[in-house]
């Protein structure tokens, strides 16, 4: 078994088996004398101060003379923290995939009961006359079911994306079909759109649907965040077998506490959503083989970009 060591500050503390950190780089060879002398494999875990792991294996090889007397040591030392980071993410990776599954499954089950009260209710607010008020509670029961069918459908996509349905589409095209769309809400809003849209973008397999409902969502999200008015501008741009798509507002921005747990599922700022917007964009960028990102300065405004390769 490996030996593995910690020390937080000049505290040290050498134990077997778990995961120890360290406080410091610079107290690796003066506190580890125990590497130097001791033959084997050992593990190294330093907690810098900005609570970063770095992750080293060092392997010491002991040269002695026929007496037994230490002559000298061989130290390999290899950082693995990248490896470390990387098995930490497909180990959580696997249990998300897992609770995913049961979760998208319980929820499937859910639609069919949850129709069947949407019809039932519906009859029961058809029997009742215009001026009854037991409409209004009706009403309101199918309003809350309908809402959580969009948010059933929402997590769906998020769990269980469809990629069935792809064909050669232009990103230009998918754009121009969304901006009439949010055009009434962006007037309203005193919002102006301008695109700047490269004209020498080539067609990639995509998933039309799902792609809209990126743009869609984003769009929606950039407007809402100028209600005293503002910019929308979307660029598109194509080099090296790469779509770089920009969508910049000059909006209210984001906070920096905020940026990283933007497109985790459920989470929200605003008090009305279910904070899936973002997380299903993140997935289906990302079953496109894509990545999205956003830089934002607060007061004044956020710029989310997006590429999409073009594969050969």
């Amino acid at each position: 078994m490996a030996e593995e060591y910690s020390t937080r500050g000049d505290r040290l503390e050498k134990k077997q088996g778990g995961i120890n950190p360290f406080s410091e780089k610079e107290y690796l060879i003066p506190e580890f004398g125990n590497i130097l002398v001791y033959e084997g494999n050992h593990r190294v875990i330093i907690t810098q101060r900005d609570s970063n792991c770095v992750v080293y294996n060092i392997d010491t090889v002991i040269l002695q003379n026929s007496e037994g007397k230490l002559l000298s040591s061989i130290v390999f030392c290899e950082d693995q923290t990248e490896k470390k980071r990387m098995e930490e993410k497909v180990e959580m990776m696997e249990k998300l995939s897992i609770a995913g599954e049961l979760a998208a499954g319980a929820v499937h089950e859910i639609k069919n009961p949850l129709s069947a009260i949407r019809g039932f209710a519906q009859l029961l607010e058809n029997s009742f006359n215009e001026a009854d008020e037991r409409r209004e509670y009706t009403n309101i029961i199918i309003n809350e079911i309908d809402r959580l069918s969009e948010l059933i459908k929402e997590f769906l996509v998020l769990t269980k994306p469809d990629n069935r349905h792809y064909s050669k589409e232009s990103i230009n095209k998918v754009i121009g079909d969304i901006v009439p769309l949010i055009q009434t809400k962006a007037v309203m809003n005193n919002v102006s759109i301008k695109t700047s849209l490269c004209e020498e973008i080539p067609e990639i397999s995509m998933n039309k649907e799902h792609m809209k409902q990126v743009f869609l969502n984003l769009f929606n999200n950039a407007i809402e965040a100028m209600p005293q008015g503002g910019e929308l501008i979307v660029i598109t741009t194509y080099q090296d077998n790469d779509i770089k798509i920009e969508i910049i507002d000059t909006g209210c921005g984001i906070l920096p506490e905020n940026i990283k747990k933007l497109f985790n599922p459920f989470f929200t700022t605003k008090e009305e959503g279910t904070g899936l917007g973002l997380s299903i964009c993140k997935r289906i960028i990302e079953n496109h083989k894509g990545s999205i990102s956003v830089d934002s300065n607060p007061g004044k405004g956020s710029t989310f970009t997006i590429h999409l390769p073009v594969l050969i």
